[in-house]
């Protein structure tokens, strides 16, 4: 199953209603969390000095995908990695162009992990 790390400044809390909304993006291109899709969340809690470190572990987990929700945690992530990472809240255009991306993403993993 392929797996997303969602890298984040701030906590889960602060974040609710967009997470929700990012699953039902990914939803709405056919991923659903635990069911076709494994999500790894890590949060900063507001304290950017981590973000590298997150995004590290991420790397670690050999995540298919990052995906940075503010444009500090994009930063951090790509000098901690070479996944795709977007900022995927700046601009609605923006956040459809990387569900796109991810949906291609995924869809080649998933292609290469049947046999």
């Amino acid at each position: 199953m392929p797996v997303l790390g969602l890298l984040n400044p701030r906590s889960p809390d602060a974040m609710a209603d967009r997470l929700r909304a990012f699953r039902l993006g990914l939803k709405d291109v056919g991923y659903v969390e635990g069911e076709n899709v494994t999500i790894i969340y890590r949060f900063a809690e507001d304290q950017n000095d981590r973000l590298p470190e997150l995004a590290a572990e991420l790397v670690r987990r050999q995540v298919t995908v990052i995906a940075a929700s503010a444009t500090t945690a994009a930063m951090r992530a790509a000098q901690a990695t070479d996944p795709l990472i977007k900022s995927a809240y700046e601009r609605m255009a923006e956040h459809w162009m990387l569900l796109a991306r991810l949906d291609s993403l995924l869809h080649n993993e998933k292609n290469n992990e049947d046999p």
